[in-house]
């Protein structure tokens, strides 16, 4: 029982200090961001501390989501010895995106900041396609999140080994289809935001890239999330079975690992000849969705093997 009592404090202490601390150096290096854009365009102050804010409020929505789930943990007390699996589940599909997030999604947040000093007269559209861009960046944390509360619901039920694995094998699909995609998409905005100091005419360019790109980086943490989905839906499961759902976890969020970072280095390469030459966009765009496309394939690989694995 002592081991059970540990095993559900230390993992709120965990659940709420690592997206903590990933929040706080985030936010640090956006401030000496703001603070080197102030130095070089006091005159347009305002626009900067605007954005500065905004930058902070979004970092901060992270550290918020990891509050809200921890709060939830403190009556869902473990009464088995199985309802561990279940708990290092919940802390996986909440920690590992919202650190991912915290800490390397204010690179974008940073360049957005050194774009706005370098064009100042372009910070309220810069402003806007922060606020867009992050929103969607953290959807994987969001559903992460909804997720791990529903395995802590269903895990107050659980007594028997198969169903803890399988509410495991949950948390685990999710928190690795979401280590990629949060890697790529915070590359690929921080360098979408660089670009934007280049040229003020090619932001339109720019942003309806970026919005498509960033769709297609994130597809495979959709996968993982379709994945987790069919797993819920087992019912009176054998430990063999249990197994195979732990062996497609590992299946689908080892393939959809370098996906992600592959697509999105491959993009952001796209990003500065859209700002420097806007009339080669169509072409630029169309080979970089055509390339996008191929390498999303792989990940398509590994969901078929999984959804094998799940199904027979």
């Amino acid at each position: 029982m002592i081991h059970l009592i540990v095993t559900h404090y230390s993992s709120i202490a965990l659940m709420i200090t690592l997206p903590v601390f990933a929040t706080a150096f985030g936010q640090s290096r956006i401030a000496k961001a703001a603070f080197a854009a102030l130095n070089q365009q006091p005159a347009h102050d305002a626009g900067i501390k605007k954005l500065f804010f905004a930058g902070i409020a979004l970092s901060e929505t992270v550290a918020l989501i990891a509050v809200l789930a921890t709060a939830y943990l403190f009556n869902n007390s473990l009464t088995h010895d199985v309802q561990t699996y279940t708990r290092i589940g919940t802390c996986m599909a909440i920690i590992i995106p919202c650190v991912i997030v915290a800490y390397f999604g204010s690179l974008s947040i940073v360049q957005a900041l050194g774009s706005a000093a370098r064009q100042p007269f372009l910070t309220n559209q810069i402003l806007s396609f922060v606020l867009i861009t992050q929103s969607l960046m953290q959807t994987p944390v969001i559903f992460c999140a909804i997720f791990a509360l529903i395995i802590e619901y269903q895990a107050s039920s659980v007594a028997t080994l198969p169903p803890a694995l399988q509410l495991f094998a949950v948390g685990l699909v999710l928190s690795l289809s979401s280590i990629g995609p949060c890697f790529g998409l915070s590359h690929f905005i921080a360098q979408a935001c660089h670009s934007l100091r280049f040229n003020r005419a090619a932001f339109s360019k720019i942003f309806s890239f970026t919005f498509i790109t960033q769709a297609i980086i994130e597809t495979p943490f959709l996968f993982g999330l379709a994945t987790g989905i069919v797993m819920l839906q087992l019912n009176q499961l054998t430990f063999m079975k249990s197994i195979a759902l732990l062996s497609a976890a590992i299946a689908l969020g080892g393939a959809t690992l370098p996906v992600s970072i592959v697509s999105a280095r491959a993009s952001s390469k796209v990003l500065n000849g859209i700002a420097l030459n806007p009339e080669n966009t169509s072409i630029l765009s169309r080979f970089s969705l055509f390339c996008q496309a191929f390498i999303d394939t792989t990940a398509v690989y590994g969901l078929i093997i999984a959804l094998m694995l799940i199904i027979f």
